[in-house]
């Protein structure tokens, strides 16, 4: 990475990087004001956008970014159980 990024324990980063290993951009998804962490298990690119899952305030997350790392939409899923999702699939219509 370029430079320093502290304080990123309950944050999701998105790095992109080009073919020569140069950082394009660095996206942070902040947590406020939660003690509990949020992480991403997995993503996927898609020809115009980069889909994310993983955990966020305990429930499922899911987002989705356009390619220059701009959050898009970000949705969370649970209960008063912790929940969180491992992998992220596509059909057909994506």
């Amino acid at each position: 990475l370029d430079g320093s990024i502290t304080g990123f324990n309950s944050e999701i980063i998105l790095i992109k990087f080009d073919n020569n290993g140069n950082q394009i951009f660095l996206k942070q998804r902040k947590n406020p004001g939660s003690n509990k962490s949020a992480y991403a298990n997995d993503l996927k690119l898609a020809p115009d956008s980069i889909y994310v899952t993983g955990s966020c305030h305990n429930n499922v997350l899911r987002a989705k970014y356009d390619n220059n790392g701009n959050e898009l939409w970000a949705k969370e899923l649970g209960s008063n159980e912790s929940e969180e999702a491992l992998a992220l699939t596509f059909d057909e219509d994506n």
